[in-house]
């Protein structure tokens, strides 16, 4: 009889302890249900939470050695060998930022050209490199007053935002030295908003184009006095900004710079730095 009572009551320990081991394996896996683990991701967030890619480039040509050397005597005819070389901008990370400059006298006109690489970063793990580009680029088209392309405007485009005061020179002060826009130093991006006196019409008018990087434009003013026209041409390749600044003085107040022709070498500067960079 102490036998039967012994073997009675281990019976009810074992049933009690496997009733009790079933159901923290249902709690468990419960648990694991309500807080996304299916067993297949290790327990990682749902997929709608994913980060926002890094940019296409991950650093920046050397601005001085970018241009094509033929290319580089178009739009400075009278530039010697040292003048050729450029001078590097000053800057802390040739990474994220770098320019460089030209210059050349010659005995009928002058000419100066700037070519800025800004890579954009993003901050904000919702939005990527490319697209805060876009946006960057879509804020400085229109600030210029240039009507966007098809497919390529910013949801948040700031319409008659400040451009800073023009120094005569074609450029904006707090442009290539120190604007910012959306947490990222920003090239020289235009000429300011709306129509300006000495800006060409027709086929020559400021304009996106459709032909360089991931998307251009192009902008062009001629001084009051005639004598000096200055052209900039903005494109973007995913992630990073390239500005192209362009003027030619001309020593002869009757003899007007050319537009289609001034136009046409930064174009041609243009397409061989966008395809440096989607090569």
């Amino acid at each position: 009889r102490e036998a039967d009572r012994v073997l009675r009551r281990a019976t009810i320990t074992g049933s009690s302890v496997l009733a009790v081991a079933a159901l923290t394996v249902g709690l468990t896996a419960c648990n694991a249900t309500l807080n996304g683990d299916d067993g297949l991701n290790g327990g990682s967030a749902p997929a709608g939470n994913s980060i926002a890619q890094p940019g296409r480039h991950s650093g920046l040509p050397e601005p001085c050695g970018a241009p094509e050397e033929n290319r580089l005597r178009q739009l400075l005819p009278d530039a010697d060998v040292d003048a050729l070389r450029g001078a590097p901008h000053m800057t802390y990370d040739t990474g994220r930022r770098f320019g460089c400059d030209w210059s050349s006298q010659g005995a009928d006109a002058s000419h100066t050209l700037t070519v800025d690489f800004l890579r954009v970063i993003s901050y904000d793990p919702d939005v990527s490199d490319n697209d805060l580009a876009a946006d960057d680029f879509a804020r400085r088209a229109d600030r210029a007053g240039i009507e966007p392309a098809p497919g390529d405007s910013a949801d948040d485009t700031e319409s008659g935002a400040d451009d800073g005061d023009d120094d005569g020179s074609g450029r904006q002060d707090g442009g290539a030295d120190g604007r910012e826009s959306a947490n990222n130093p920003t090239p020289d991006g235009g000429v300011g908003s709306g129509v300006r006196p000495g800006r060409p019409t027709g086929d020559l008018a400021p304009r996106a184009l459709d032909d360089i990087g991931t998307a251009a434009y192009v902008d062009d003013r001629l001084s009051s006095d005639g004598t000096r026209r200055d052209i900039t041409l903005v494109f973007h390749s995913a992630n990073v900004i390239v500005a192209i600044d362009y003027s030619e003085a001309v020593n002869d107040p009757v003899q007007e710079p050319d537009s289609a022709a001034l136009q046409e070498r930064v174009r041609s500067l243009a397409g061989q730095l966008a395809g440096r960079l989607d090569g």
